[in-house]
Protein backbone atom coordinates (compact mmCIF):
# COMPACT_ATOMS: atom_id res chain seq x y z
CA UNK A 1 0.00 0.00 0.00
CA UNK A 2 2.77 2.47 0.92
CA UNK A 3 4.66 1.51 -2.23
CA UNK A 4 1.58 2.26 -4.35
CA UNK A 5 1.15 5.71 -2.68
CA UNK A 6 4.83 6.47 -3.22
CA UNK A 7 4.57 5.54 -6.92
CA UNK A 8 1.51 7.75 -7.37
CA UNK A 9 3.25 10.67 -5.65
CA UNK A 10 6.33 10.28 -7.85
CA UNK A 11 4.14 10.15 -10.96
CA UNK A 12 2.31 13.36 -9.95
CA UNK A 13 5.56 15.18 -9.18
CA UNK A 14 7.12 14.17 -12.49
CA UNK A 15 4.03 15.27 -14.46
CA UNK A 16 4.01 18.64 -12.69
CA UNK A 17 7.73 19.07 -13.31
CA UNK A 18 7.39 18.32 -17.04
CA UNK A 19 4.44 20.67 -17.32
CA UNK A 20 6.37 23.52 -15.66
CA UNK A 21 9.37 22.90 -17.92
CA UNK A 22 7.18 22.99 -21.06
CA UNK A 23 5.54 26.24 -19.92
CA UNK A 24 8.95 27.83 -19.32
CA UNK A 25 10.13 26.72 -22.76
CA UNK A 26 6.99 28.16 -24.37
CA UNK A 27 7.57 31.52 -22.62
CA UNK A 28 11.19 31.57 -23.78
CA UNK A 29 10.18 30.75 -27.36
CA UNK A 30 7.46 33.41 -27.48
CA UNK A 31 9.79 36.17 -26.27
CA UNK A 32 7.51 36.79 -23.29
CA UNK A 33 8.68 36.21 -19.80
CA UNK A 34 9.16 37.76 -16.45
CA UNK A 35 9.54 41.52 -16.44
CA UNK A 36 13.10 42.67 -16.95
CA UNK A 37 14.79 44.84 -14.38
CA UNK A 38 15.47 48.34 -15.65
CA UNK A 39 19.26 48.76 -15.76
CA UNK A 40 21.42 51.78 -16.55
CA UNK A 41 22.16 50.34 -19.99
CA UNK A 42 18.44 49.75 -20.68
CA UNK A 43 17.64 53.32 -19.63
CA UNK A 44 20.36 54.81 -21.83
CA UNK A 45 19.28 52.75 -24.85
CA UNK A 46 15.61 53.67 -24.32
CA UNK A 47 16.41 57.41 -24.17
CA UNK A 48 18.54 57.22 -27.32
CA UNK A 49 15.87 55.27 -29.22
CA UNK A 50 13.15 57.68 -28.13
CA UNK A 51 15.04 60.70 -29.45
CA UNK A 52 16.11 58.97 -32.67
CA UNK A 53 12.60 57.75 -33.50
CA UNK A 54 10.17 60.29 -32.11
CA UNK A 55 12.08 63.57 -31.94
CA UNK A 56 14.00 63.68 -35.25
CA UNK A 57 13.16 67.36 -35.77
CA UNK A 58 13.74 68.54 -32.20
CA UNK A 59 17.13 70.25 -32.24
CA UNK A 60 17.47 70.34 -28.43
CA UNK A 61 16.85 66.63 -28.02
CA UNK A 62 18.94 65.79 -31.08
CA UNK A 63 21.74 67.79 -29.46
CA UNK A 64 21.53 65.49 -26.44
CA UNK A 65 22.26 62.33 -28.44
CA UNK A 66 26.09 62.62 -28.52
CA UNK A 67 26.14 63.06 -24.73
CA UNK A 68 23.75 60.16 -24.12
CA UNK A 69 25.91 57.94 -26.32
CA UNK A 70 29.30 58.87 -24.87
CA UNK A 71 28.97 60.17 -21.30
CA UNK A 72 29.80 57.72 -18.56
CA UNK A 73 26.96 56.66 -16.33
CA UNK A 74 27.32 58.06 -12.82
CA UNK A 75 25.74 56.16 -9.93
CA UNK A 76 23.99 58.58 -7.57
CA UNK A 77 22.75 55.89 -5.15
CA UNK A 78 19.36 54.33 -4.41
CA UNK A 79 18.80 53.28 -8.02
CA UNK A 80 19.47 56.75 -9.42
CA UNK A 81 21.89 57.26 -12.30
CA UNK A 82 23.05 60.33 -14.17
CA UNK A 83 24.05 60.45 -17.83
CA UNK A 84 25.14 64.00 -18.49
CA UNK A 85 22.08 66.22 -18.00
CA UNK A 86 19.73 63.21 -17.73
CA UNK A 87 18.77 61.66 -14.41
CA UNK A 88 17.15 58.23 -14.39
CA UNK A 89 15.28 56.92 -11.37
CA UNK A 90 15.50 53.21 -12.15
CA UNK A 91 13.36 51.93 -9.27
CA UNK A 92 10.60 54.40 -10.06
CA UNK A 93 11.03 53.91 -13.82
CA UNK A 94 11.15 57.60 -14.60
CA UNK A 95 13.63 60.14 -15.96
CA UNK A 96 14.33 63.85 -16.13
CA UNK A 97 16.43 65.80 -18.60
CA UNK A 98 17.51 69.43 -18.65
CA UNK A 99 19.00 71.86 -21.13
CA UNK A 100 20.14 75.33 -20.12
CA UNK A 101 22.01 77.83 -22.28
CA UNK A 102 22.51 81.26 -20.74
CA UNK A 103 24.11 82.52 -23.96
CA UNK A 104 21.12 81.56 -26.09
CA UNK A 105 18.67 82.15 -23.24
CA UNK A 106 17.14 78.75 -23.78
CA UNK A 107 15.79 76.57 -21.03
CA UNK A 108 14.12 73.17 -21.37
CA UNK A 109 13.14 70.42 -18.95
CA UNK A 110 11.86 66.99 -19.86
CA UNK A 111 10.24 64.38 -17.63
CA UNK A 112 9.01 60.95 -18.52
CA UNK A 113 8.73 57.31 -17.71
CA UNK A 114 10.17 53.99 -18.82
CA UNK A 115 7.69 51.34 -19.96
CA UNK A 116 8.04 47.81 -21.31
CA UNK A 117 6.71 47.26 -24.82
CA UNK A 118 4.93 44.09 -25.92
CA UNK A 119 8.28 42.49 -26.83
CA UNK A 120 9.79 43.12 -23.39
CA UNK A 121 12.02 46.04 -24.43
CA UNK A 122 12.25 49.21 -22.38
CA UNK A 123 10.89 52.37 -24.01
CA UNK A 124 11.25 55.96 -22.82
CA UNK A 125 8.21 58.22 -23.09
CA UNK A 126 8.26 61.97 -22.42
CA UNK A 127 5.20 62.84 -20.35
CA UNK A 128 5.95 66.49 -19.61
CA UNK A 129 8.18 69.20 -21.04
CA UNK A 130 8.75 72.84 -20.24
CA UNK A 131 10.76 74.94 -22.66
CA UNK A 132 11.16 78.48 -23.90
CA UNK A 133 12.73 77.89 -27.29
Amino acid sequence: MRFRCLCIQLLVVSVIGCSAKKEGEMLADSGAGPEQRLSADNARAALIQMIEREYKDDYLLQGALPFLRTKKTKEAGNGVIEIGAWTCYLRERRFEGRYVSTEQRIFAEFAGKFVLDSKGHWQAVITKQTRND
